[in-house]
């Protein structure tokens, strides 16, 4: 509020309507709504509005203590050492981030050196690339701390497995840039991908690399990583919820468990080359569960492999599309069967493989659907 009315520093309200409760108690709350608030018992009536006075004591104190420190260190006014209006921006933004605040809140002379050591670094152009795990696609399964680098963005350069829910609430004026990859089909290559990271942040840019699932489990991470290193460009790395993970438990699939399954491995379907190539006779391990990523198109050469190296016909195998999301499809055979059921449901890309016995469980544990997802955001 202060950085507003002395700057004019903008808040994204879609930032504000999608961050968990907790992180609002500082905001101050109106006690006048009780007047038209139903509550059958009286006593639940008077225990909330206990609860609430506790908040409005706090953010009382709170905005006291804010106003009679930040001031102080707000009358040096930035304008005389930043001119670009946009490095003003994101000088703001990184003074009022959490951690200062809380530096703040404990010692003044804390927030003091910060301001100074802020004003400082922003004579260095360079700016921060951002790799951020958008997990499996339903945008409540994001981190707070993705949400919060997604609102901080200058650039946003984003996959095809990053869901449109998730790319909403991506900071409304950031420049986005789609890098998506399909079979066969790159938008750009991978090269490309890390020579832009570079020049963006050459630019004293913020970038946000957008990643469904996870940045470090079949999404290419390290590589860029590699890239922004060699030029010696900040970054920090967000993980998400891979899509192993995410996509097993709303399709009612334990990866493990205790009767079924003791080690579980993470295959890719994509090879570098094009060619599918593993160590065969170690994938058919008794109570193992093999989860296939970006397994569609190469399912008939995982299946004929797995049964010339031995696995049995009668294994079960889950192929899912669109996990966690509203367009969730799960298909349920065996290794025999599984090929000729994807090709009659039509099922498409993206989707998991999950090869187990834990597959039998999807029958008592079967729990996710849309009606759910509804009800959750309700």
């Amino acid at each position: 509020t202060i950085a507003y009315q002395h700057y004019g520093m903008g808040v994204n309200l879609k930032f504000i309507q999608n961050i968990n409760n907790h992180l609002l108690r500082n905001i101050k709350i109106d006690l006048t709504f009780l007047n038209t608030v139903n509550l059958s018992n009286m006593k639940k009536r008077l225990r909330l509005r206990k609860k609430l006075n506790r908040y409005d004591k706090f953010n009382s104190k709170f905005y006291e203590k804010v106003q009679n420190g930040f001031i102080k260190i707000l009358k040096k006014n930035p304008k005389k050492y930043i001119k670009i209006n946009n490095k003003r921006r994101i000088f703001w933004e990184k003074f009022f981030d959490v951690e200062n605040i809380q530096s703040f809140l404990n010692q003044n002379k804390t927030l003091t050196k910060k301001f100074n050591s802020l004003l400082r670094s922003m004579k260095n152009n360079t700016g921060e690339v951002y790799l951020v795990g958008a997990g499996p696609g339903e945008r409540d399964l994001l981190t707070i701390r993705a949400l919060h680098l997604m609102q901080k963005c200058d650039v946003c350069i984003y996959d095809n497995l990053v869901s449109d829910e998730v790319i909403e609430l991506v900071r409304r004026d950031a420049d986005m840039i789609f890098a998506g990859k399909k079979r066969d089909q790159h938008t750009f290559s991978q090269e490309k991908i890390n020579d832009l990271l570079v020049k963006y942040a050459k630019k004293g840019k913020k970038v946000l690399r957008l990643k469904g699932g996870d940045p470090f489990i079949f999404g290419r991470g390290g590589e860029e990583i590699e890239s922004l290193m060699s030029h010696k460009i900040n970054f920090q790395v967000v993980p998400g919820i891979s899509a192993a993970n995410g996509v097993a438990a709303y399709a009612g699939i334990p990866l493990t468990h205790r009767d079924y399954a003791q080690s579980c491995l993470f295959l890719t379907g994509h090879f570098k080359d094009g060619k599918i190539d593993f160590d065969w006779p170690k994938l058919i391990t008794e109570k193992q569960t093999l989860v296939i990523y970006m397994g569609l198109l190469s399912l008939p050469d995982f299946i004929k492999e797995l049964v010339e190296h031995g696995q049995n016909k009668t294994m079960p195998v889950a192929v899912i599309q669109s996990g966690t999301t509203s367009a969730q499809k799960v298909i349920v055979g065996n290794i025999g069967s599984i090929k000729s059921k994807v090709v009659r449901s039509k099922i498409k890309s993206p989707a998991l493989v999950i090869i187990g016995e834990v597959v039998k469980l999807r029958d008592q544990l079967n729990w996710f659907k849309y009606s759910t997802l509804l009800l959750l955001e309700l």
